[in-house]
């Protein structure tokens, strides 16, 4: 083998792995950002329900100061 199709080889192998390596990169942060946005979805809810009992506290504190007195 001639030294002019072993370099051709060589660099052809390098970008095909170099190819491989950025699918299997992209294909991760596609897995990614599935997965966050099904936390998105997951949390949103929670986080209405969280601010929902935070916003019903000071009503609370008022009944229970009413029925101490």
């Amino acid at each position: 083998m001639r030294l002019a199709s072993k370099i051709f080889l060589t660099s052809s192998l390098v970008i095909v792995v170099l190819g491989a390596v950025g699918a299997l990169a992209l294909r991760a942060v596609d897995r990614l950002g599935a997965v966050n946005r099904d936390i998105a979805t997951r949390a949103v809810p929670a986080l209405q329900s969280a601010v929902a009992a935070r916003e019903t506290l000071p009503t609370l504190e008022r009944l229970e100061a009413r029925f101490l007195v």
